[in-house]
């Protein structure tokens, strides 16, 4: 259902269009595509949180989280993504083929239904990351189709381009592109850390509990808290652990991660 979302992608078009009337500084043609892209937009999420509210499934699927937090990653994908696709549309090359494979890596429904599901659920910050995904697809396809469209000699009216010159429709994607990047970056830096600490607690509870013949980890889960960090160890053991041992572990833990375990 998520790929058939992701195919149908009857925003990929707008979006387009919408870069091609950037390179044109085409007012007219923006608003028309700016309208669509509104539409649709207010109509998916909408659907999503219908669906959300009458479903007695309410609770977040992995399809779901990893749409909640986009990071710089995202950006770049979707930039080259969209200046390829803008390259198929002009040249008309593997046309069909080529924007299946971009409506699958940048989707734009999928988050848009994410953003639904957190209205659905009254989980606000659950429906603004799926936002941030959507708008950061929709931003660098807009930015990417526009410079393919350039390069490509797409060439606004001379009433038009002194209306909106090029340098001030630059500087509109160039604030658009550096703003949204600013969340991205924090979201990849706070996942960088996560996993170091993920990595560091994986690798002080295997020092203290894979013991040969005796042992081994099985699993783990880190709990934030305010002022400490809760980590839950499945263990396979044939003899117990013992007060010592965890006692021992946590002050290892402790000392590795500066935070109360």
């Amino acid at each position: 259902v998520v790929i058939g979302a992701m195919l149908i992608s009857p925003l990929m078009g707008p979006i387009f269009t919408l870069g091609l009337s950037f390179a044109m500084g085409n007012l007219v043609l923006a608003r028309k595509a700016g309208r669509i892209i509104g539409i649709s937009v207010f109509l998916t999420i909408a659907a999503a949180a219908i669906f959300t509210l009458i479903s007695p499934l309410k609770e977040a699927t992995p399809e779901i989280l990893a749409r909640t937090h986009p990071n710089i990653y995202d950006l770049l994908v979707a930039i080259f993504a969209g200046a390829i696709g803008a390259i198929a549309l002009c040249t008309r090359k593997n046309y069909l083929f080529t924007t299946t494979g971009i409506a699958i890596a940048t989707a734009v429904i999928p988050p848009l239904s994410v953003v639904g599901y957190g209205i659905g659920t009254l989980q606000l910050g659950m429906a603004m990351g799926g936002f941030l995904l959507f708008f950061t697809n929709l931003v660098a396809i807009v930015i990417s189709s526009d410079i393919v469209f350039m390069l490509l000699r797409f060439r606004s009216s001379m009433v038009e381009e002194n209306r909106y010159p090029l340098k001030f429709r630059l500087k509109i994607l160039g604030v658009t592109l550096a703003v949204i990047s600013i969340p991205l970056i924090t979201t990849l830096v706070s996942d960088l850390r996560t996993l170091k600490l993920s990595r560091h607690v994986e690798k002080t509870l295997k020092s203290h509990l894979n013991l040969e013949r005796h042992s081994r980890l099985t699993g783990f889960s880190i709990d934030r808290e305010e002022e400490e960090l809760r980590v839950l160890a499945s263990v396979n053991t044939v003899g117990g652990i013992d007060s010592v041992t965890e006692t021992r572990l946590e002050k290892a833990l402790s000392e590795g991660t500066g935070r109360q375990v």
